[in-house]
């Protein structure tokens, strides 16, 4: 099956589960950039796009898929794409903002051993960060932890690793 149906597939799947999602997928032109490593949301202008690299798409599982294809849309609807400005680190924020898109995915949906979760932040970095809490409190919580934690937590989950 080739990669654009695939993920219009996922998509039909989303939409039916959960219409508010499909609100903002539905308005999203979707694309193959080899450029991306894993998905995305680019801007283009005013609009967005859902960017996805194929090799990626077809390596993931078809559960898996389904919650890449919402970590992004949740991004969407979160403003994260906007909201990046008020933070210094760039890179922490969108540790700590992956770490919220992903408390609200079903586990059944995530790559939980490699996805950037609360519970895997908590376990790897002794944290007791709690689902729901938000990218501001998880961006502070981390922010306290050591400058060599830090990149390693970088190492880990940054540039879009973290899923």
């Amino acid at each position: 099956m080739d990669v654009l149906n695939s993920v219009s597939k996922v998509a039909r799947n989303i939409m039916l589960a959960h219409p508010y999602y499909g609100l903002f997928l539905s308005t999203l032109n979707k694309k193959l950039d080899n450029k991306v490593k894993t998905m995305g949301i680019g801007r283009v202008g005013i609009n967005t796009e859902l960017l996805v690299n194929p090799e990626h798409w077809e390596s993931m599982p078809e559960n898996v898929r389904q919650g890449a294809l919402q970590h992004e849309l949740i991004h969407l609807c979160l403003q994260h794409l906007t909201a990046g400005d008020r933070y210094a680190d760039k890179e922490l924020f969108n540790i700590a903002t992956d770490c919220e898109v992903n408390s609200h995915i079903d586990p059944k949906f995530r790559d939980n051993e490699h996805w950037c979760t609360v519970e895997n932040i908590n376990k790897q970095y002794k944290l007791n960060l709690k689902p729901g809490e938000g990218t501001e409190h998880y961006y502070g919580e981390i922010q306290k932890l050591s400058p060599e934690k830090q990149q390693q937590m970088k190492d880990q989950y940054g540039q879009g690793k973290g899923q």
